[in-house]
């Protein structure tokens, strides 16, 4: 351990490493430092996209849920799983960065979905009709939720049963989607038995009104014979209904074709695509050497969740990997439990093990097929799937929080601002990319809706957890005085925090001001308007944080 690594930091590995391995090479750790913070984001959208989101889709699945339900709960959590668990991980960090890092990165991720997401998605389909009835419901549940938030900061300390409260809210809101879906279905359902069949014949299909929004696109982003099993002709407003089962699917889809667009598909084979309009087509050489590098780069970054964690997929089933999962499985999950280490035992602890692991190996090599998912054992690849993609996530999490905790003791950056920016970015980027992608093939409600749902799940849950992990390991009540405004508070960045909050706050009545006056008509005024919000708020966290770094 380094001397310089004092107190909060005495156990970053990234402190260690800076001082101890690299010889306080500022230029040298700032490489390492990006690589490593972009590594960690890949690691995070890929897990939760490709391992984390099927193995809950398919448990809803099991469980027989509602759509909405499990839109709501589950996937939910699916999608926002590396904001609550990076939250959750910064909370437990017994760091003084800890709170503010949240604070910023759950604020800032959602004031970056109210507008730049928002926008993006308005942008993409013109004008936008939202469901006055959601939209409003989400938007409100946000401002009581905020107002909590405000109150227990006046109060100026959380205890357990306060911090529960977040999830005491959020189970308020999972109950009324749940009810206000239930009595739109009945509605609906209502007044289709009052339709004339003649009536019925003249309304479009589906599939007619996505290709009909989509018609000005290149290439469709989802092909055609997938939209019956993302569209559901009997919802209320058609064209915004998106499957729990083709959730995932979206979202990879949509990522994918933004890669190919770029020309940087991990792992894949070059295309032919069309220049851009916007930018110069890239060189062949340097497009060769940009997909080549990022390829055999993540290829061990792919491999060791492969080895670890199992498919819920059948299209996915590789039976080497099958045979290779016991070891990674179990090795992974005593790490990150902390019986596998360097020490005597660690090390012996993973011998220990061994017979095991070679006996699973065994039974899945003996009784399964090569080119057959084997149905019987999905309810425990599910299950098994889910534990393991949530502590890979919980792993690099908390290497994120560790590298952005070391790099604002460096830089003198406040931690608020470094989870306003970078982490809010890296955990916000995909929402900005699978929303667009549902604008541009018609579902533009449903990408806006996500907008303003997908936040309030993080902030709820996300800091709730990080706020009643905290209070418990401070006694039961833990220091919260946000607002205070005395010398030392204003050195120590308080006046950050409390702009987030009100910059969202005011953000979130504006829209809801704006959608009311406008019969829920959301217009590229308003898109502009949001970017406009967001660059503000950017470039005044700046100029204070700067203000704050030279006055220390």
């Amino acid at each position: 351990m380094s001397e310089k690594c004092l107190d909060d930091l005495e156990d970053n590995i990234f402190c260690i490493f800076f001082y101890e391995s690299i010889g306080e090479s500022v230029i040298l750790f700032t490489l390492l430092a990006t690589v490593a913070v972009l590594t960690f984001f890949y690691m995070l959208a890929t897990t939760a996209d490709g391992y984390l989101s099927p193995a809950l889709a398919k448990l809803a699945e099991k469980l027989k849920m509602s759509q909405t339900l499990a839109g709501v709960t589950l996937l939910a959590f699916a999608n926002g799983a590396p904001d609550v668990i990076s939250s959750f991980a910064a909370g437990g960090t017994g760091s003084s960065a800890g709170v503010p890092l949240v604070i910023g990165s759950i604020f800032g991720a959602g004031l970056f979905d109210f507008t730049l997401t928002a926008a993006s998605v308005v942008l993409a389909a013109g004008t936008i009709k939202a469901n006055k009835k959601s939209f409003s419901r989400d938007i409100i549940f946000y401002l009581i939720a905020m107002t909590y938030l405000i109150i227990l900061g006046l109060i100026g300390e959380i205890k357990v049963y306060q911090a529960i409260g977040f999830y005491v809210l959020y189970l308020a809101y999972v109950i009324t989607v749940v009810y206000m879906e239930s009595k739109m279905k009945e509605d609906h359902d209502r007044r289709q038995s009052l339709l004339p069949e003649a009536r019925k014949s003249l309304l479009p299909p589906p599939e007619k009104m996505i290709e009909t929004a989509s018609s000005d696109l290149k290439e469709p982003l989802i092909p055609p014979q997938e939209i019956d099993d993302l569209v559901d002709p009997d919802n209320e407003d058609d064209n915004t209904y998106v499957s729990v089962k083709r959730v995932s699917k979206i979202i990879a889809h949509s990522a994918e074709q933004q890669f190919r667009n770029m020309s940087i598909e991990f792992g894949k084979p070059e295309e032919e695509h069309k220049p851009s309009r916007f930018k110069p087509e890239p060189k062949p050489m340097l497009k060769t050497i940009i997909q080549t590098v990022l390829t055999y780069y993540t290829i061990p970054l792919d491999f060791v969740r492969k080895a670890s964690i199992p498919t819920t997929e059948e299209e996915e089933w590789n039976q080497t990997y099958a045979i290779i999962q016991p070891f990674g499985l179990i090795w992974f999950v005593m790490f990150c439990f902390g019986e596998l280490d360097e020490s005597y035992h660690g090390i012996w602890s993973g011998f220990y093990v061994l017979p095991f692991q070679i006996l699973f190996s065994i039974l899945i090599w003996k009784f399964t097929e090569k080119d057959k998912y084997p149905e019987k054992l999905t309810s425990i690849y599910t299950v098994v799937a889910l534990i393991v993609s949530v502590l890979w996530i919980q792993f690099t999490c908390g290497l994120l929080v560790e590298v952005l905790e070391f790099i604002g003791s460096l830089t003198g950056l406040h931690p608020t601002f470094l989870g306003l920016t970078v982490l809010a970015w890296g955990n916000t980027i995909g929402d900005l990319v699978s929303n667009t992608a549902l604008a541009k093939m018609g579902l533009a409600v449903t990408g806006l809706t996500a907008s303003f749902a997908g936040p309030l799940f993080n902030f709820l849950v996300g800091l709730g957890s990080s706020l009643l992990r905290q209070a418990a390991s401070a006694g039961g009540a833990l220091s919260f005085e946000v607002f205070s405004f005395d010398q030392y508070s204003i050195k120590n960045g308080s006046l950050l925090a409390v702009g987030i909050l009100i910059i969202d706050y005011a953000a979130l009545v504006g829209t809801l001001v704006y959608a009311f006056s406008n019969g829920f008509k959301l217009s590229k005024k308003f898109a502009f308007a949001a970017i406009g919000v967001y660059v503000l708020m950017c470039l005044s966290a700046t100029i204070y944080s700067i203000i704050l770094k030279v006055q220390s």
